[in-house]
């Protein structure tokens, strides 16, 4: 979609960490155009990720780009669960995109491997 800025960047390494933390398998997505920041998989999971950072943590300033993913994921369905994920000091909100819109992550399944530190 957009060339990320340095803070975004780092948003997305930090997000890497987090998933392979909890066992995940994460690539992150270089090319331009992009939809997703990060795919991670494990068994029997797999997550298409965007990431974004704010310096508020209002979901309507990500409006157009989850109207956007909602009708592309209503035509060609994507390969695992699409999320935004949205950086802001001093932590994460997470949301799960659907055909319907945007629902926040309540309960993160985000669990360590070896028994990390949880996000």
């Amino acid at each position: 979609m957009i060339n990320p800025g340095k803070v975004e960047r780092s948003a997305v390494y930090e997000a890497m960490d987090i998933l392979q933390n909890a066992g995940y398998h994460a690539e992150r997505v270089s090319t331009y155009p992009k939809i997703f920041d990060i795919i991670a998989w494990r068994t029997g999971r797999t997550l298409c990720i965007c990431v974004r950072s704010s310096r508020q943590a209002k979901l309507s300033a990500f409006r157009d780009y989850i109207q956007a993913i909602s009708k592309m994921i209503t035509t060609l369905p994507a390969p695992g669960d699409v999320q935004l994920w949205v950086y802001r000091r001093p932590g994460w909100s997470r949301w799960k995109i659907t055909t319907g819109g945007a629902s926040p992550i309540e309960q993160w399944d985000i669990t360590p491997a070896h028994g990390g530190v949880t996000a």
